[in-house]
């Protein structure tokens, strides 16, 4: 059973599932709660799982102000903070990889480890192509999920070098908009980041091979829990 949360100045539904280290997942554009189904379920006897419907998402309204990738990622801090959770393992998969990048460049000491999706840190002329494509239908077919805007011209790549979190990098061989190229440039520039391609999967691992994709991250997590917390980064 999911749950709005206060965060600051949205609710957020979110889902939480299992018991053990505490994990949140943090969707891609407009998936709901229900795209990690074979997570919540399939790592609920070793981890807690907190997944949630982002803005403009599912259960989980729009607001007013403009949305910035900024103000998405303070929505994640936030949330940990209203579930009393101090860190968690952080998943991020296509745009939620974004806010992922930025919550911990912000919020460094919230995130124990990373573990990044078919994302990037710089788009490339034919993603940002992609992007406008995917405005385009969003508008033709009006909702509040129009939001595409924030991510087009957002971009880490010059701040990589700040993450100080244990952090893995998963791509798929298959996906033709964040290709894999993305996530080894991510990895390049991510301190101690180890990069994993997945060759016979797209754009949604996660759902394309969810038990691959569940051990993955269960082996990342189970080694990062045994080692020491590096030194949080500086938030920016």
């Amino acid at each position: 059973m999911g749950e709005q949360v206060r965060t600051g100045t949205v609710d957020l539904w979110v889902e939480r599932r299992g018991q053990g280290p505490e994990v949140l997942i943090i969707a891609g554009l407009g998936d709901p709660v229900e795209a990690w189904q074979f997570q919540l379920e399939g790592l609920a006897d070793r981890y807690r799982l907190a997944a949630y419907d982002n803005r403009g998402v599912g259960r989980t309204p729009m607001p007013q102000e403009p949305l910035t990738v900024a103000a998405v990622a303070d929505d994640a801090a936030a949330l940990l903070g209203a579930l009393g959770v101090p860190a968690a393992h952080v998943v991020g998969q296509s745009t939620g990889g974004v806010i992922a990048q930025e919550l911990v460049l912000r919020h460094p000491e919230v995130v124990r480890s990373l573990v990044l999706v078919s994302t990037w840190a710089r788009l490339d002329a034919y993603f940002r192509s992609t992007l406008k494509l995917w405005r385009w239908l969003v508008e033709a077919a009006p909702s509040e999920r129009a939001f595409l805007e924030a991510f087009a011209d957002h971009e880490t790549a010059d701040r990589m070098a700040a993450i100080a979190a244990p952090t893995l990098v998963l791509a798929g061989g298959l996906d033709r908009p964040a290709t894999p190229q993305f996530g080894r440039e991510l990895a390049e520039g991510i301190p101690g980041a180890r990069f994993h391609l997945l060759p016979e999967e797209g754009h949604r691992p996660f759902v394309e091979a969810p038990e691959e994709f569940n051990a993955l991250l269960d082996a990342f997590w189970r080694e990062v829990e045994t080692s020491p917390r590096p030194e949080a980064g500086r938030g920016g």
